[in-house]
């Protein structure tokens, strides 16, 4: 049976690692994945949150088109090609869409459709384009971009889980 699936590129499809070394460099700091707990880079800059998106706004292109692939993306996204619709879904802002397809193509990764939400607000874009399940890396930030959709108990559950299994990919059923 054929499914629609959701995917976050940067993290999952792009390795997890991608913006840890031009943080170093541009701020000459010596961070590891594990020390970015959070989307937001800033507390873990030494430049303010305007500064830091300054700089971000003038290197995200060259970020974007430099990104290494995730351990075994490519294999396990050929494999679902075949048999299920891609629907890539990134916070990136829309016009990054060039750089984007010209980044899959680079990397001989199929899609059925890239979106650029520009914000972090993946899940409802993933119900709109009625995905079954919406595949991300990291737990803990998917479990906080769908807190308002969910019972307060269930995201306290949820981000407990995400702590716990960090590392993992999670798969976040859309319904």
């Amino acid at each position: 049976m054929t499914k629609k699936f959701g995917i976050d590129i940067d993290g999952t499809v792009t390795s997890p690692e991608t913006f840890v070394p031009h943080l170093n460099k541009a701020f000459n700091l010596n961070l590891t994945l594990e020390d970015i707990t959070e989307y937001d880079f800033s507390p873990f800059v030494n430049v303010s949150p305007a500064e830091l998106g300054k700089w971000f706004k003038a290197n995200e292109r060259s970020i974007y088109e430099t990104s290494p692939l995730a351990d075994d993306a490519k294999a396990v996204l050929q494999k679902w090609h075949q048999k299920h619709e891609l629907f890539f879904i990134s916070a990136r802002h829309d016009k990054l869409l060039d750089v984007t397809e010209e980044w899959f193509q680079k990397n001989e990764l199929s899609f059925h459709h890239i979106e650029l939400v520009g914000s972090h607000f993946k899940v409802e874009t993933a119900k709109r384009y009625d995905v079954d399940i919406f595949l991300k890396t990291n737990m803990i930030m998917l479990v906080k971009s769908v807190k308002n959709a969910i019972s307060p108990l269930s995201y306290l559950i949820l981000l407990i889980i995400a702590y716990l299994f960090q590392k993992e990919w999670f798969a976040y059923t859309i319904g």
